[in-house]
């Protein structure tokens, strides 16, 4: 149930000669005040509403150039609440001198119609210098021929959010710019990395020639006894391919030589963790002829000073086995001549003795060999007598 208001017209008559009437008019007007009420409680919410959450509302008359505010619109910008209307020139005193022609051109816009009113913008508080940042949102009204009269908004305090979105563009800032120093020093780090990966690359391709241009055989065998080194000496000599030497085991690869001895020499290394040397160990060439090396068997050491399997040098002799053969063999026929030499020296000095009376001999009778001629040749002359 709600209540009837009326509203009551007492029209005084006045008739000549006669006593004055009243004519009475009643008006029924209890929407128009139900109305009020409901508007006087409408804009009672929107206060409250307005209030806690900081929305300051005001109104601005162009053609008067009169600019009305609320109580909350004098907080928000840090002046006290007077009945007095303002002017434009009186609210621009307020902005920040960077954001004012923004904030004119915006205005102008909106009364133009290109655009409606929505910005953000700073204003500076007169009673202690500080910044706040506004935001305002606003409507235009017109008339029935389109010319803006009348623009009504708000304004929200938008300060500590602006702060916060300052704060976090500076440390986006801040950290696009350590990502970029990063960057910078990642990609020198890399650069310094690929060089170092060249470099690497080249030594370990001079190393590969290295072991490739030396006579010896280099076999590495690791921990687990598989075969993680093979250079092309050990490919020459054995007639055994690199790829079916690598990742095999060692014990089973089909090599001609002297297994006890080498197995014995390996175990010691491991044991003892000190390289081990063996002469004159048997091998038999892969053209099929004998042949033997020297063989060296150390430790491989990691970065951490612990073993990480063995390696094996063995340098062929077979050829310098064969020279010492044979100055062997030209030894024992130096020997033999010499031994000819004294025989033939021995048995030389009579004879030539023997020699060399014959020839004195030989020259003492040959006169006397002349005059024995002589002497048969008259012996056979017939006598005188």
């Amino acid at each position: 149930h709600r209540d009837r208001y009326f509203r009551m017209i007492f029209n005084p008559v006045s008739l000549i000669n006669l006593p004055n009437d009243v004519i009475v008019k009643s008006e029924d007007i209890s929407e128009r005040i139900h109305a009020q009420e409901n508007l006087q409680v409408t804009s009672e919410r929107l206060q409250l509403a307005t209030q806690a959450s900081g929305i300051g509302i005001w109104d601005y008359d162009i053609e008067n150039n009169v600019l009305i505010w609320d109580n909350m619109m004098y907080k928000i910008y840090g002046m006290k609440s007077t009945p007095a209307s303002l002017t434009i020139e009186e609210w621009q005193a307020n902005v920040h001198p960077d954001d004012l022609q923004f904030c004119m051109s915006s205005v102008e816009r909106a009364i133009r119609g290109e655009e409606d009113l929505s910005i953000d913008f700073r204003v500076i508080w007169r009673n202690d210098g500080s910044i706040h940042y506004l935001r305002a949102n606003a409507l235009v009204n017109r008339k029935e021929s389109g010319i803006a009269h009348r623009i009504i908004g708000i304004n929200l305090d938008i300060t500590a959010r602006k702060t916060a979105e300052l704060a976090l563009q500076e440390a986006y800032a801040e950290t696009e710019k350590r990502i970029a120093s990063r960057t910078q020093e990642l990609a020198r780090a890399n650069e310094l990395l690929q060089t170092e990966i060249i470099e690497r690359k080249q030594a370990h391709c001079e190393i590969n020639q290295i072991l490739s241009s030396i006579s010896a055989i280099i076999i590495g065998v690791d921990q687990r006894g598989m075969v993680v080194r093979w250079n092309a000496a050990a490919e020459n000599i054995f007639s055994l391919k690199l790829q079916d030497s690598i990742g095999k085991p060692f014990h089973s690869l089909p090599i001609p030589w002297d297994w006890e001895a080498l197995m014995k020499g390996i175990s010691l290394t491991r044991s003892e963790l000190k390289p081990q040397r063996l002469y004159n160990l048997w091998y038999e060439h892969g053209e099929g002829y004998d042949g033997y090396f020297v063989i060296t068997i150390g430790p491989l050491w990691n970065e951490n000073g612990g073993s990480d399997g063995i390696l094996i040098l063995g340098d062929d002799i077979s050829e310098l086995k064969s020279l010492e053969t044979q100055l062997a063999q030209a030894a024992k026929l130096e020997a033999i001549g010499q031994l000819a030499a004294g025989i033939a020296h021995e048995i030389n000095t009579p004879t030539q003795y023997v020699g060399d009376s014959v020839m004195f001999l030989k020259d003492a009778y040959a006169d006397l060999g002349q005059l024995m001629t002589q002497v048969e040749e008259l012996s056979r002359l017939p006598s005188p007598c």
